[in-house]
């Protein structure tokens, strides 16, 4: 972890970021925007913009990561 840390420091400072916010209540978790699933986690399309997030259930988080882009329209 500490080499992912090291290497993706914007991606830790926005996932940080959304974590605070969610408890704080400035942001509120989502359903998946794809399928409605209540258990959603948030997805990042610029790291820039640590609170504009998609929200995506695991699998189509990983579609969406793999460059499945045509599976999902946003």
């Amino acid at each position: 972890m500490r080499r992912y840390a090291a290497a993706n420091p914007e991606k830790i400072f926005a996932h940080n970021k959304v974590t605070h916010a969610i408890e704080s209540g400035r942001l509120e978790r989502k359903p998946c925007e794809i399928c409605g699933s209540e258990k959603s986690e948030a997805h990042h399309h610029d790291y820039s913009k640590p609170l504009d997030v998609y929200w995506l259930c695991t699998p189509h988080h990983r579609q969406f990561e793999r460059g499945l882009f045509w599976l999902i329209r946003l």
